[in-house]
């Protein structure tokens, strides 16, 4: 056991020392990621300054030259890329002091289970509602506290000395938390930094956990969308309108601009979503019935070529939400926000398939045992039925098959009398 009152003196120490290592790995992860942010602006800086003031003495133009030259034959090393290289050396002795002071045993892999299956699985799921909820929440609190916000304005315009009223601004300040509350306090994730904390969890870990939980978080859609038709899709835009407030929110602090990029980035998402049926369950894709509504061929070549075009289309749809995002930042709350890099897109695609693929096999598998049980339940009752209604006819059946298995058998020959004569 890891409590305190159980452990020697010295496994209070290594827990100690693996719990800090795991906070500096945390740390020089996010470090390393903000220098090769700032690597990329500082060329790109660097490249839109310089491309002006050269002419192209080879064919090419004077901003082709330039990229070349300063992304990738410039040998010089900037000050940040040095500071990138020692942060990753240093991250890489972090790395193998962890690795050594806990190594694998079977109780770390039962351990994995339980962190898995909390921040993997059941995290996921539940966020995806809180989400929708808390959303749902805060739009409610800012309709219904707009007009008291209005009228305590002008309460303001009236009497200046009104805002210096302790009472007042504590009043006031109870009115605007109606709204950040929902957009601060998050349920599941305390719970996900508790599990986070009592397992130890690496970033290697965490970041398989956040990559499962992606695919994960589709559940509560699939459910929705089985339980009352046409009801995916609108869930699945409230729920990641309410995660894109909560995001914009804490960049931001102001309720109105958070409030209003999550509901953009929540009505693209539901309008992305509808253009292939990459997510089983829900309605069938726009570029889907194009393509398949005017192909003849098999049943089984039809099918599988609705599976690649939905799994192929839901990759498509993470990057085509890849760029939409920075656009809807930049209409709301940041002129600035960058778009993803090439690599970034690739990498969402990549994610977006092997989602949609696996919960596409899940689904497959899962209907395919549904209409198996089914089918013999119905089988069952149909026979329980006929029982009931005709409790006569199972019995005669038998008596007509004993009689056909009478009549069918050979008749025993008759043995021949002996004869008499001499």
């Amino acid at each position: 056991s890891r409590d305190d009152l159980d452990m020697s003196e010295a496994d209070k120490k290594k827990v100690s020392r693996g719990v800090t290592l795991s906070a500096v790995k945390d740390a020089l992860k996010t470090e390393i990621e903000r220098l090769e942010g700032d690597i990329r602006k500082e060329k790109a800086g660097t490249y839109r300054q310089a491309a002006p003031e050269v002419q192209s003495n080879a064919g090419y133009t004077a901003d082709r030259r330039w990229e070349h030259d300063i992304l990738y034959a410039n040998p010089s090393e900037s000050e940040l890329e040095k500071q990138l290289a020692q942060k990753k050396k240093e991250k890489e002795r972090a790395d193998a002091e962890y690795d050594a002071l806990f190594p694998g045993t079977a109780g770390d892999f039962w351990e994995a289970v339980g962190y898995s299956g909390e921040t993997a699985f059941l995290q996921p799921v539940l966020g995806a509602v809180e989400d929708a909820l808390r959303y749902l929440s805060a739009v409610g609190a800012q309709m219904s506290t707009s007009q008291l916000k209005a009228t305590m304005n002008i309460m303001e315009e009236n009497d200046p000395n009104l805002k210096e009223n302790a009472e007042y601004k504590e009043f006031k300040r109870t009115i605007e938390r109606l709204s950040e509350d929902q957009l601060t306090t998050s349920l599941v994730g305390q719970w996900r930094e508790a599990s986070d904390q009592r397992y130890y969890a690496t970033p290697q870990h965490k970041d398989t956990s956040d990559r499962i939980g992606g695919v994960m978080r589709m559940l509560p859609t699939i459910a929705a969308n089985v339980a009352a038709p046409g009801s995916g899709i609108p869930f699945m835009s409230t729920s990641a309108a309410g995660a894109a407030s909560r995001e914009a929110f804490v960049e931001t602090g102001d309720v109105s601009a958070a409030l209003s990029y999550g509901t953009a980035s929540g009505a693209a998402e539901g309008a992305i979503e509808s253009m292939a049926g990459g997510i089983p369950g829900l309605n069938e894709g726009q570029l889907t019935k194009l393509v398949i509504n005017n192909l003849s061929g098999t049943a089984r070549g039809r099918r599988a070529l609705s599976f690649l075009i939905d799994v192929t289309g839901e990759g498509g749809e993470e990057v085509v939400s890849g760029i939409v995002n920075p656009l809807l930042k930049r209409a709301t709350y940041d002129p600035s926000a960058e778009f993803p890099t090439l690599d970034e897109l690739g990498e969402q695609f990549t994610e977006g398939v092997i989602a949609s693929a696996a919960l596409q096999g899940a689904f497959s598998v899962g209907s395919k045992a549904v209409d198996i049980a089914s089918n013999r339940t119905q089988k069952s009752n149909l026979e329980r039925i006929d029982e009931i209604v005709f409790p006569n006819r199972k019995k005669a059946s038998v008596q007509t098959a004993e009689t056909v298995q009478t009549t069918t058998q050979p008749t025993p020959e008759t043995p021949a009398a002996p004869s008499l004569a001499p």
